[in-house]
């Protein structure tokens, strides 16, 4: 009977695993040309995002670092780098040539010439040219001083990304809410107050989201930062590595590129997983010791 009792309880404890793991979906390939969904999807982006923000801080700070130098190539470099930007987002946006055509909806909306805000990218790129053209010039109490300020516009532009990216849940749960509400109400949408009406989008249709609810998660986010936040800030800026005016810069910057590509793709990664891939890149411009590699703080990151 002992033994018929611990086979019972490990037949039932098998049983409630298959049926959960067959409940999850784990992987989709979806439609031919889409993207896939499913939980590794979302498991492979959270890594994924940390390691672009490295390499993307890790570039950057080795553009800076060799901005700095009295050398004429690093200036050479920069300069025909706007030339090429400059001419390639001209060609994208208003020259006639053959660009390429996705039949897939989500590589259309990704990597479609007309779908991508080529000014931004082409002012993302001169704004970091200009500035790498400017801190050559400059000596070194100077440069300290222009990274104090840039750090504010860099710091500015990870927190837009920050926003974008972290707000996007807790809107989409407010929406549904909404939704059920109406839902249960009974009552047609257009009789609605404005500020109440909530749609999700069907086919050609877009949906319908009122300005509250982007408007109240970011104050949330807001709110959230300046009352508890500075403890993150601080673990960020001194746990991981030394974070000087310079590398918070790279750091940021790297950052926010990747937040922003990634909801461009409307993809979702984690906020503390980009920003600490992006200072460990910056870290490792330095030396790889430079990196506190050991600390618990890490796995709590990953965990949470």
């Amino acid at each position: 009977m002992h033994g018929f009792s611990d086979y019972t309880v490990v037949e039932d404890g098998v049983t409630i695993t298959r049926h959960w793991y067959n409940i999850v979906n784990w992987y989709d390939p979806g439609k031919p040309g889409g993207l896939p969904t499913g939980v590794m999807i979302i498991i492979a982006f959270i890594f994924l995002a940390p390691l672009v923000g490295a390499i993307a801080s890790y570039l950057i700070s080795i553009w800076l670092l060799n901005a700095a130098r009295k050398s004429i190539y690093p200036k050479i470099f920069t300069v025909v780098l706007m030339i090429a930007t400059i001419w390639f987002v001209k060609s994208m946006m208003i020259d006639d040539i053959e660009k390429p055509r996705f039949e897939s909806h989500f590589w259309s909306v990704a990597f479609e010439p007309h779908n991508i805000k080529w000014l931004l990218v082409g002012f993302i790129v001169l704004s970091i040219s200009t500035f790498c053209l400017v801190f050559s010039s400059l000596s070194h109490h100077q440069s300290e001083k222009m990274l104090k300020k840039m750090q504010l516009l860099s710091s500015a532009a990870f927190s837009l990304g920050h926003g974008g990216n972290d707000s996007q849940k807790v809107m989409g749960i407010i929406a549904a809410a909404v939704i059920v509400y109406i839902n249960q109400e009974g009552v047609a949408l257009e009789s609605m107050p404005s500020w109440l009406q909530v749609a999700l989008p069907d086919g050609d249709t877009p949906g319908i989201m009122p300005e509250w609810i982007p408007l109240a998660c970011y104050s949330a986010i807001a709110a959230g930062t300046l009352s508890g936040g500075w403890k993150i800030v601080k673990t960020m800026g001194s746990k991981i590595t030394k974070v000087t005016s310079f590398e918070g810069v790279a750091a940021e910057t790297a950052g926010a590129l990747t937040l922003y590509f990634t909801e461009h793709l409307k993809i979702p990664v984690s906020t503390t997983h980009t920003i600490t891939g992006s200072i460990i890149g910056v870290g490792l411009t330095k030396r790889v010791s430079a990196v506190r590699w050991g600390d618990r703080f890490y796995y709590w990151c990953w965990i949470n």
